[in-house]
C-alpha cells in the first residue's frame, strides 16, 4: 500500500514550480504566474504564521482509475448487495423446475371412539370399526400434464434474465459514479495548485510592497492591502483542500478503501464518439441496460399472461399410495394389513369467473411495459443528444476558458512589473490577481465539466464505464 507523505504549505511553496506554460489537456491542472525576473523572496512562515500553518493534504492509499474500478467491483457493498437479486431469480426459476418433480409425504392417523362399532346378523356380533385404529400412508403425487408450470418455467427463465439485466446496469452506474469521483478529486487537487500559484504571487506581492514602504515610496495601505489578498487566498485554500478531502473521501467509500482515496495519475481524456446524432441513438438502443430491462420486463409479463392462458387447458397427475394398518383390522375388513394403489387424475377446468379477471390484469401488465418500453426509448434519444450537445459546448467553453485565463495570467505580469517599478498601483494587483484568480479556477473547472459531460455521453450510448480504467 502507497501513500502520499503529509506536508505543509510552506513546503509546497518551497518546491513548487514559479511558472508553466498553459497545457491543453482538460485534466492538467495550471499554475500560477511566473516569478519575476529580480527574484523577490516571498512571504515566511515566520512573518506570517497564520497564513501558511493551515494547510495540509491528508495521506491517502493511491489508486489509478484501473484500480478504482477492479477494487469497486470486488469491494462496493452496494453491489454485492444487488447481486444477489441474480441468487433470488435463480431459486425462483428453481422452484418452477420443482413443481415437475415428483412429491412424497407420509401421514399417520390414530382414532379413538367413544365406542366401538358391531353389527349383529343372528349370532355372534361383528366389529365392523375397533374403538381405537392407527395406520399410517406414503403418497406420491406427480404432474404428467401441467401446463401451467411448464409456462411458469419460462417466467422464472425471463425473471433471471431481468435479475442479470438490473445487476449489471446497476454496476455500470456504479463505475460511473467512481469514474467521475476519480476526475472530481483530480480537479480538485488542480484547483489547490491553482491556488498555491496565487499564494506565491500574493507573497511576491506582499514582499515588494514591505520594501517599498520601507525605502519611503509606497504606503502602509499597499501593505494592509496585500496581506488581505493573501487571507482571501487562504480562504480558497482551504475550501479547496476540503473539496479534494470530500471527493477522495467518495472515492474511498465506493472503492472499498478505509480512508482516503488518492488520485495518482492524471488520466488522458477519452475519446468522444465522432457519429452522428442518428447513429449514436442506434449505438444507446442497442446497448443501454435500462432499455434492455424494459424489453425484458415486456418479455416476463407477456409470459406471465402466457401462464394465464394455461388456466384453461386441462392438467393430469398421478399418485401412488401405500397404506399400512398396526392396530387389528375389523372384522368385516380386508385382513391384508399392508395395501397399495395408484390414480390418474384429469382435471378439466370449466368455469371460473377470475380467471377471466386475471387474464385482463395481465394483458393491462404487458400493454403498460410496453408503452414504457417506447418512452424509455424516446427518453434515451433525448438524453443521447442533449448529452453530445453539452459535451460539444463544454470542448467550446475550455477554449474560451483558456484564453481568458492567458490573458489574465498576462494582465498579472504587467501590473506586477508596474507597481515593483513605480509606475503601477497596489490596487490594479489587487484586482488582477483576483481576476486570474478566477480565470484558473473557470478553466480547472471547465475542464472537468468536459469530462464529466463526455463520460456522461458514453453512459447514454451504453458504453461499458469498466473499459474506461483501461480494462
Amino acid at each position: 500500500m502507497i501513500f502520499i507523505k503529509r506536508f505543509t504549505l510552506v513546503a509546497m511553496l518551497m518546491t513548487a514550480p514559479m511558472g508553466v506554460a498553459a497545457q491543453d489537456d482538460p485534466g492538467a491542472p495550471p499554475e500560477g504566474p511566473p516569478a519575476p525576473a529580480n527574484g523577490n523572496p516571498s512571504v515566511s512562515a515566520a512573518e506570517s504564521p497564520a497564513l501558511f500553518e493551515f494547510a495540509s493534504i491528508e495521506p491517502g492509499e493511491e489508486v489509478t482509475l484501473e484500480e478504482a474500478i477492479r477494487m469497486t467491483d470486488e469491494r462496493n457493498l452496494s453491489l454485492e448487495a444487488i447481486r444477489t437479486e441474480i441468487a433470488s431469480a435463480d431459486a425462483e426459476l428453481y422452484r418452477a423446475w420443482a413443481t415437475l418433480f415428483p412429491a412424497a409425504s407420509a401421514s399417520m392417523t390414530l382414532t379413538h371412539l367413544d365406542h366401538p362399532d358391531t353389527v349383529n346378523f343372528g349370532g355372534t356380533p361383528l366389529t365392523t370399526r375397533h374403538q381405537n385404529s392407527l395406520g399410517g400412508a406414503i403418497e406420491v403425487k406427480m404432474p404428467i400434464v401441467s401446463p401451467m408450470a411448464w409456462a411458469g418455467i419460462g417466467v422464472g427463465r425471463k425473471g433471471v434474465n431481468l435479475a442479470e439485466l438490473t445487476v449489471t446496469n446497476a454496476r455500470q452506474g456504479l463505475l460511473m459514479m467512481v469514474v467521475q469521483s476519480y476526475y472530481q478529486a483530480l480537479t480538485s487537487k488542480s484547483l489547490i495548485d491553482v491556488q498555491l500559484g496565487q499564494i506565491q504571487s500574493a507573497a511576491r506581492h506582499l514582499e515588494v510592497s514591505k520594501t517599498r514602504l520601507v525605502s519611503g515610496v509606497g504606503k502602509r495601505l499597499d501593505v494592509i492591502r496585500a496581506k488581505g489578498d493573501l487571507v482571501r487566498i487562504r480562504e480558497q485554500m482551504i475550501s479547496a483542500l476540503a473539496m479534494y478531502d470530500n471527493s477522495r473521501d467518495t472515492l474511498g467509500r465506493l472503492t472499498g478503501i478505509s480512508g482516503l482515496a488518492t488520485p495518482v495519475d492524471v488520466v488522458q481524456g477519452e475519446v468522444a464518439p465522432d457519429e452522428s446524432d442518428e447513429a449514436l441513438v442506434e449505438r444507446g438502443e442497442k446497448n443501454r441496460e435500462d432499455l434492455r430491462i424494459k424489453g425484458a420486463l415486456v418479455d416476463l409479463y407477456e409470459k406471465q399472461l402466457t401462464v394465464s392462458w394455461m388456466q384453461f387447458l386441462p392438467s393430469l397427475n398421478a399418485s401412488w399410495q401405500l397404506s399400512h394398518q398396526f392396530t387389528e383390522t375389523s372384522d368385516m375388513g380386508d385382513p391384508d394389513i399392508t395395501r397399495w394403489a395408484a390414480y390418474l387424475v384429469l382435471s378439466v377446468p370449466i368455469y371460473n369467473q377470475t380467471r377471466y379477471a386475471d387474464l385482463d390484469a395481465r394483458r393491462a401488465s404487458v400493454a403498460k411495459a410496453k408503452i414504457e418500453a417506447e418512452d424509455a426509448r424516446s427518453g434515451a434519444a433525448l438524453e443521447i443528444r442533449t448529452a453530445r450537445r453539452n459535451y460539444m459546448t463544454a470542448i467550446k467553453k475550455i477554449e474560451t476558458a483558456s484564453q481568458q485565463a492567458e490573458l489574465a495570467r498576462e494582465t498579472l505580469i504587467l501590473v506586477e512589473t508596474e507597481y515593483r517599478v513605480g509606475t503601477g498601483s497596489s490596487l490594479a494587483v489587487t484586482d488582477a490577481r483576483r481576476t486570474n484568480s478566477e480565470a484558473e479556477i473557470n478553466l480547472a473547472s471547465k475542464r472537468f465539466e468536459a469530462q464529466a459531460s463526455l463520460i456522461a455521453l458514453l453512459r447514454a450510448v451504453g458504453a461499458d464505464m469498466s473499459k474506461l480504467g483501461g480494462k
